[in-house]
């Protein structure tokens, strides 16, 4: 026949992973110039988290992974950076993570940071800018100045910065 079995346990809560700051801009920046931002991932359970680490830095406009976002080598202790081996983050610890935001293009440029268990994630963007111009327009003939004597010539400049060139 049928046999009643007592089960008695305790539950274990598993670890709430949270990343911070989020949401996190990373400002204007002339194409191919980095700016580096770090994160912190922190365990704010009284259990170990499960074990996770961080995925490629994805493009929310396009869901592939970003060329303007990258991680870099984060402090220690550093979380660990899929495809390294995940791991757990013990309770009210903390772990490091270092982004690099180097835009390729003009304009803005979103994306996403998660960890492994889609639980904790950062929201990122920056802005690629153009480099800055500098026309001169002058009469800017210096040919035939004697040694240790000097020539004064007036210039003037336009300077154009922003995210589309005229």
């Amino acid at each position: 026949g049928a046999r009643t079995v007592t089960l008695q346990g305790e539950g274990i809560a598993v670890g709430g992973l949270i990343v911070g700051p989020t949401p996190e801009n990373f400002g204007g920046s002339v194409i191919g110039s980095p700016v580096t931002r770090n994160f912190t991932v922190t365990n704010t359970a009284a259990a170990p988290s499960a074990e996770f680490n961080m995925l490629a830095l994805l493009d929310t406009g396009t869901l592939l992974t970003s060329t303007e976002f990258a991680y870099g080598a984060a402090t220690a202790p550093a979380c660990p950076i899929a495809p390294a081996a995940a791991a757990p983050l013990a309770a009210g610890t903390s772990c490091n993570v270092r982004v690099i935001f180097t835009p390729t293009g003009v304009g803005l440029q979103p994306a996403e940071m998660r960890e492994s268990g889609n639980v904790a994630y950062a929201i990122l963007t920056g802005t690629g800018l153009n480099p800055a111009s500098i026309a001169i327009a002058g009469a800017g003939a210096y040919n035939n100045v004697a040694v240790n004597t000097s020539k004064t010539t007036t210039f003037r400049t336009w300077m154009r910065r922003g995210c589309c060139a005229r």
